[in-house]
């Protein structure tokens, strides 16, 4: 029995769909994936109508990081990512900056979406690795 199309939204970067000229679509896991990247990597403020929107992992960068600011990023997507994302379960938030005095931070988000009935539920990761280059 084949699985509907539970999630669908439109391409983020206006890809053109080679049979039907049209906006690619993105559907189910790729949906939800785009999303939680979208909100990971817009910076506060950016997007016009809604200024609380977005986690701006990229100002990082160049911040000396204390834990008490990782906590509070750590705090910020988990915040952003349960107002944001609503057809995804957050399970953990990995913030590694083992590397910070080369100039790159890590974050991963692991979650869980479901996707037709209960049995079907798939685990998914995005992960972004920043690094500032001069």
């Amino acid at each position: 029995m084949a699985i509907k199309t539970k999630y669908s939204d439109i391409d983020i970067d206006f890809n053109k769909n080679d049979f039907t000229s049209d906006i690619s679509i993105k559907k189910d896991r790729n949906a939800v994936r785009q999303s939680v990247m979208n909100i990971i990597m817009t910076r506060k403020g950016e997007k016009r109508f809604d200024p609380n929107f977005g986690v701006g992992i990229h100002d990082l960068l160049f911040e000396n990081l204390s834990p008490i600011e990782i906590a509070m990023m750590e705090k910020t997507v988990a915040s952003q990512f349960n107002r944001y994302e609503p057809r995804a379960l957050l399970e953990n938030i990995v913030f590694n900056d083992d590397l910070i005095d080369s100039n790159e931070i890590t974050l991963e988000v692991n979650y869980v979406i479901q996707i037709g009935s209960y049995e079907d539920v798939t685990k998914e990761n995005f992960k972004v690795s920043l690094t500032k280059v001069r």
